[in-house]
């Protein structure tokens, strides 16, 4: 249930992937704090194959974006890419590259990491285009405040509901208008239980 922010817990595949990242790669030292990625840590990775700044502008018209005024580009890190598992309308990538920029929510500095990226667009199928706004720890923020919005919704449209799920609902309700996703106070009164639950507790 929620009770303030919570930081993402690592699973035993991440903190495996993590020591075998540090083990197989240098880390760049840039003099600046990053947010910490749960699988990839807190600083660029330099790769086996680093490529020029000027052959990472030239390689994937991405890299030379102006509407992004703030975003850092690694070439040491540069990893190659599969084009064919790529989904593209403009152009492919033959490198991917650590990326840092500010989280478009709370501005603090993050990594969008190579491996990162490779995963993205070869595995799981993005868009070439697609961008990462928001660090690691408001991705997961929003991803977890889509599951309570599915739950409460789900919940509030079940016709027979248990003391148990009556429970839930009012919590769930509470910490939905916390954030301004239920605007009005008058909602709530649909997630508090019947008398006939209340009399028992």
């Amino acid at each position: 249930m929620p009770a303030g922010k919570k930081t993402p817990k690592l699973s035993k595949a991440e903190k495996r992937e993590r020591r075998r990242n540090r083990k197989r790669y240098q880390r760049l030292s840039t003099g600046r704090a990053f947010v910490d990625h749960p699988r990839y840590g807190d600083a660029p990775i330099r790769s086996a194959t680093p490529i020029t700044a000027a052959e990472m502008r030239a390689s994937y018209w991405g890299y030379n974006r102006t509407h992004i005024p703030d975003a850092i580009y690694f070439p040491e890190t540069a990893i190659r890419a599969d084009r064919s598992r790529q989904r593209t309308g403009w152009g492919w990538r033959p490198y991917y590259v650590d990326i840092a920029r500010r989280c478009r929510k709370c501005r603090r500095w993050f990594l969008f990491f190579a491996l990162e990226q490779k995963y993205w667009y070869e595995t799981l199928g993005f868009f070439i285009d697609a961008d990462c706004v928001d660090c690691q720890e408001c991705r997961h923020d929003r991803h977890e405040q889509r599951a309570f919005i599915h739950q409460y919704e789900a919940l509030l449209a079940r016709p027979d509901k248990s003391q148990r799920e009556w429970s839930d609902l009012e919590q769930l309700g509470q910490h939905l208008f916390e954030i301004g996703y239920v605007r009005k106070a008058e909602s709530l009164l649909k997630t508090r239980p019947p008398k006939r639950f209340k009399q028992r507790a």
